[in-house]
């Protein structure tokens, strides 16, 4: 609820200024809680919900609303998890997906990078890789 009613508020100051950008903290927790936390999975939910849906009515004024889900992560509550991320990775995929206009961002797990980098031959990614680098020095 409390999500909810901060959305509101910033959402009316933001049109009010005809621009800015929240950014929405959601979570996994969908997918990581045991199965007898409903109501935990059902508030995230509804909080993702939310804001993407706020996310596009605020885009007709010149607001943009980024939706986060991050994985676990290592705060002051919760620590010393050696499968959850640092605050700092999450931050640096946060300005990235800032910069690059992003609407939702779901960061992924160590493990689950590992095996996305994994998945895909090497030498085709790094030949892609290459090709885009050597198409956007052509575009400068």
């Amino acid at each position: 609820m409390g999500g909810i009613a901060t959305g509101e508020a910033l959402s009316a100051q933001l049109r009010l200024q005809g621009s800015g950008t929240i950014v929405a903290v959601s979570s996994r927790g969908t997918e990581y809680t045991p199965g007898g936390i409903k109501v935990y999975k059902a508030s995230k939910a509804g909080f993702d919900i939310y804001f993407q849906g706020l996310g596009a009515e605020l885009a007709e004024a010149g607001v943009s609303v980024l939706v986060v889900r991050p994985p676990g992560v290592n705060t002051t509550l919760l620590t010393n998890f050696p499968w959850f991320l640092e605050p700092h990775e999450v931050a640096e995929e946060v300005c990235a997906a800032l910069v690059a206009g992003s609407s939702e961002l779901t960061i992924l797990t160590r493990a689950e990078r590992r095996l996305r980098d994994r998945s895909f031959p090497r030498k085709v990614r790094d030949r892609f890789v290459h090709e885009v680098k050597r198409v956007a020095r052509r575009l400068r």
